[in-house]
């Protein structure tokens, strides 16, 4: 975010500890569950009052074992929040 002070950020993660305190200028960050439907509705809210250019996923699903399935970000009805 830093580097790109034209562009605005949202970062989201299951844990609330792992969030910074004290985000850059144009960043901020939100504790979204995907797999709740946390994430879809916030997609769908910010596009009323802003462009969305760029989606990114940084270590979307964190183990590969089944019963690490619920903190996985990449959940079908992401990827169609995404798309729409």
């Amino acid at each position: 975010a830093g580097r790109f002070e034209e562009l605005n950020f949202l970062g989201l993660d299951v844990r609330e500890e792992v969030l910074p305190s004290q985000p850059p200028r144009n960043a901020a960050f939100v504790a979204a569950n995907s797999c709740e439907g946390d994430v879809d509705a916030l997609l769908r809210a910010a596009r009323e009052f802003c462009e969305i250019r760029y989606v990114l996923a940084q270590y979307p699903d964190p183990h590969w074992k089944k019963k690490h399935k619920r903190r996985a970000m990449l959940t079908p009805s992401l990827c169609r929040a995404v798309a729409l």
